[in-house]
């Protein structure tokens, strides 16, 4: 599990792990996944993230648990190459995690773009297809 100090101290040019996907999932993108299971998050990404929704900075350590053990994955309705990673944080509050799917095994890995808050309703209401869902949910 990559842990909240790798990511604070990601610098801008860094790349780090974050761990793999469920090969189910990588499929809606993907024929194969042999060696195309890896996200990872950039720093360039993080800053991004940080600027628009400084919020987000003290719960980044969260940020793993959302795309690795989400609530709901669902693919997002205007870009076709993305998944949307859902988990509860609070009662009004979801944590988001948008990752760009790769279509195949290169030097790129599934990437983390953006990071944070959505209310309950856009939880519900925005998403696409759903990809994933946690039992029960």
């Amino acid at each position: 599990m990559v842990r909240s100090s790798k990511v604070r101290s990601l610098g801008r040019h860094g790349v780090l792990v974050i761990g793999r996907l469920p090969s189910s999932l990588v499929r809606h993108w993907a024929s194969s996944v042999r060696g195309n299971l890896e996200v990872v998050l950039t720093g360039e990404r993080r800053f991004h993230y940080l600027a628009r929704h400084p919020e987000m900075a003290p719960l980044e350590r969260l940020l793993p648990d959302v795309v690795l053990d989400p609530d709901i994955v669902c693919a997002d309705k205007s870009r076709e190459q993305v998944a949307v990673f859902f988990r509860q944080h609070t009662d009004e509050h979801y944590l988001r995690v948008a990752v760009l799917m790769q279509r195949k095994a290169s030097g790129y890995k599934h990437s983390v773009l953006s990071f944070r808050l959505a209310k309950e309703q856009e939880y519900w209401k925005s998403w696409g297809e759903v990809l994933w869902k946690r039992r029960g949910e």
